[in-house]
């Protein structure tokens, strides 16, 4: 008995060989830096524009930190606004680190509208670095938590976790995006308690609700995504809020005593979820958003839709704590009086 064939004209299939996909994508990846480039220099802040910018018009300030894949420096423009810029070497870059630039510069640029994701002004592109202009913000969730050396107290979490989830909901109604990488260091406020989320070099474009490439940060990763047993969705994103709003809440990541990279994977796949009770003085509605967030199982995960209609979201959205005021003492505060 002859074995059919599953190359041949019957089925119209053509296999790609993987050097024509290599190239090709390639060639893709070169076009839309190409496309990018050519918007090189183009500011707009508050509502005016300037053109021609380039690094020589802006003067360094002081180091703020490093994001995934760049250097941040807070830095200000001949014309006085002061903004966070983003450096990444591009002069040696291959085709993915191109990608995580290409990621980031798109999903910035296309979620201008949301309050809760951090603002791009511009970018400027010469023959060894790419600049990525935003704005300047107080701290992230990670260093205020270090500076604190203390849980934050819940209404402050409350306030937070509406932020976050506005911010990821936006991502993925308005750019079919899901983050990948949630956890309080990606989490900003700025001076006025504003929660905005930053750092998409990562991202992902969803295709039909569903991404399948493993990235992010292994400490706050699902137990679907460590499996990698097909693709996953935005409840992925939902675990690593759910374990952000654990480490706010509790002063400390849920997996801290944890101490080696194999026995974390092993942790978070076979042990029970982190919880939180009511008998350490959380309310009963957070405790109960959290669980719904580290259900261990994908499945019985809500999605966005259903945490924001959730009792503790819509209480927490006529909290009345003063996110502005919080922030401002505890940043006046020296780091030694904690």
């Amino acid at each position: 008995m002859s074995r059919p064939s599953f190359g041949g004209k019957g089925f119209g299939l053509r296999l790609e060989n993987p050097a024509d996909r290599y190239e090709r994508e390639t060639q893709n990846i070169q076009q839309r830096l190409a496309e990018v480039r050519s918007k090189s220099g183009i500011v707009e802040i508050c509502g005016q524009v300037y053109h021609g910018v380039d690094k020589d018009d802006l003067h360094e300030l002081h180091r703020l930190g490093q994001g995934s894949y760049g250097e941040v420096k807070k830095m200000q423009l001949k014309t006085g606004q002061v903004m966070a810029v983003k450096k990444m070497v591009i002069s040696q870059m291959n085709d993915e680190e191109s990608k995580r630039i290409l990621t980031d510069l798109d999903v910035v640029n296309r979620a201008r509208g949301c309050p809760n994701i951090v603002r791009c002004y511009g970018y400027i592109f010469d023959s060894q670095d790419v600049l990525i202009l935003m704005e300047c913000m107080a701290t992230c969730l990670d260093s205020l938590l270090k500076k604190m050396g203390r849980p934050f107290p819940e209404s402050a979490v409350d306030r937070i976790a509406c932020g976050v989830l506005d911010g990821l909901d936006y991502l993925k109604c308005s750019c079919k995006v899901i983050h990948r990488d949630v956890k309080p260091s990606n989490i900003l406020l700025d001076f006025n308690g504003t929660v905005k989320l930053c750092d998409f070099g990562i991202s992902g474009h969803l295709v039909n609700s569903l991404v399948k490439t493993n990235v992010g940060c292994i400490g706050y990763m699902s137990p679907e995504r460590i499996h990698q047993k097909g693709a996953y969705d935005v409840r992925s994103d939902v675990w690593s809020f759910g374990l952000s709003l654990v480490e706010l809440a509790r002063g400390e990541h849920p997996y801290s005593k944890v101490a080696h990279e194999f026995e974390l994977l092993t942790v978070i796949v076979q042990q029970p979820a982190p919880v939180v009770s009511m008998d350490e003085g959380f309310s009963a509605l957070f405790v109960n958003f959290v669980t719904l967030c580290l259900a261990k199982d994908p499945e019985h995960r809500p999605k966005y839709k259903q945490l924001l209609e959730h009792p503790y979201i819509l209480n927490a959205r006529h909290n009345t704590f003063n996110m502005e005021e919080w922030l401002a003492e505890v940043l006046a505060v020296p780091n030694d009086l904690f």
